[in-house]
């Protein structure tokens, strides 16, 4: 059995974890998997109860971050040195086969895969503002790595990358989720039986237009009284720049006495934050990669606001469903909702194309070397 050591650049989970968990998943019956994590965090608990056979391994990992902390690049710099040195003497006494790096974060795995000689499959889920930098990182990708698996075509694009990566989409297994009533949970909250809920489910981030958003339906908040707004996600734990964004929204929040606003922070019960929300909204700021959340919303049927840019243009050409996230028309739909019994979700829709069993069949060929042997 062939053995692979993932590298991954979070220990929370968002989109890039979701992904690692569909990754190992799909692999864990014919892989002998270790995963490099960079801290303690729920995803470790998470990874155990896939397969207790995983061996989890925590160690400080250099990762690419927006920051203007000199001291930052300095720490980048020292910990790439160290994270190079280490793992290129572990993975040759582990006696690794292949080596998996499952974002576009953390750019050392392909510099040991290739003093290493071992072979190195890149999963890259997301991409960059900058033009010069998704230039630049296209190139290393293609330099550094056997095979790339883009989670979406807009990826691809964006980083100018070649016949080399081939698109496969995240999928939702439906054995992840649950449909619950809303009853319960609203208790749980402190919600009013009656009230409606509109759900922000992302990381809080500038990007990711939590702040924006507020301040764009704070009126409407403040004229319904059963209206509630639920934001579901928390801030990276060592970003400036995203602390100083959550503490403004805070601010916000405390000024304008928006009592109906909830920060609920990370949590792993998505399927129930799901099942309580009448409306979800994604009011990103600029081109998403791809967009697990947006797709997880559309499967409980739920009416959701995102905007067709990006990779979320190939979220709505596999679903047809959704709108532009425009606070009047989300203010409309909430008028309609008032009164009337919420609609909870009957069934999952799981589209064949991001089917967990055709993200299998795409996936296990790829590192078993098949496609190469083709």
């Amino acid at each position: 059995m062939k053995r692979i050591i993932i590298f991954n650049s979070s220990a929370f989970i968002y989109g890039s974890e979701k992904g690692l968990l569909n990754l190992i998943k799909a692999l864990r019956k014919n892989f002998r998997i270790t995963v490099v994590l960079p801290e303690r965090g729920p995803l470790e608990e998470r990874i155990r109860r896939l397969s207790p056979r995983i061996e989890i391994k925590r160690f400080p990992l250099a990762i690419i971050s927006s920051s203007l902390s000199p001291f930052y690049y300095i720490r980048f710099g020292l910990l790439s040195l160290i994270d190079i040195v280490y793992f290129t003497f572990y993975i040759i006494f582990k006696d690794m086969d292949i080596i998996c790096t499952n974002n576009l974060l953390l750019v050392f795995p392909g510099i040991v895969a290739r003093i290493t000689g071992k072979r190195h499959m890149w999963h890259v889920r997301e991409f960059s503002s900058s033009r010069f930098l998704n230039s630049f990182l296209g190139r290393f990708i293609g330099r550094f790595s056997h095979t790339v698996i883009c989670q979406s075509d807009t990826i691809k694009d964006r980083l100018r990358l070649d016949d080399k990566a081939k698109v496969i989409y995240e999928p939702l297994d439906e054995s992840d989720y649950k449909i619950h009533a809303s009853g319960p949970i609203k208790r749980e909250l402190d919600l009013p039986a009656d009230s409606k809920i509109i759900a922000l489910i992302s990381r809080i981030h500038p990007s990711k237009g939590q702040l924006e958003f507020i301040k764009g339906i704070k009126d409407g908040l403040k004229k319904y009284e059963d209206l509630f707004l639920i934001i579901v996600g928390d801030i990276s734990p060592f970003n400036l720049k995203n602390r100083l964004y959550k503490r403004r929204m805070k601010d916000l929040i405390n000024k304008s006495g928006l009592k109906n606003v909830l920060l609920l922070g990370f949590r792993e019960d998505i399927d129930r934050m799901l099942s309580l929300s009448d409306i979800c909204v994604f009011p990103f700021k600029r081109e998403e990669p791809f967009g697990i959340s947006v797709a997880e919303s559309l499967a409980y049927g739920k009416p959701t606001f995102y905007p067709r840019t990006g990779g979320l243009k190939e979220i709505y050409d596999i679903f047809k469903e959704g709108e532009e996230p425009d606070i009047a028309k989300i203010l409309e739909r909430v008028s309609g909702l008032r009164g009337c019994d919420s609609k909870g979700t009957e069934r999952l829709r799981i589209p064949e194309r991001i089917s967990f069993l055709r993200y299998s069949r795409e996936i296990i060929p790829i590192f078993e070397g098949e496609d190469e042997r083709a």
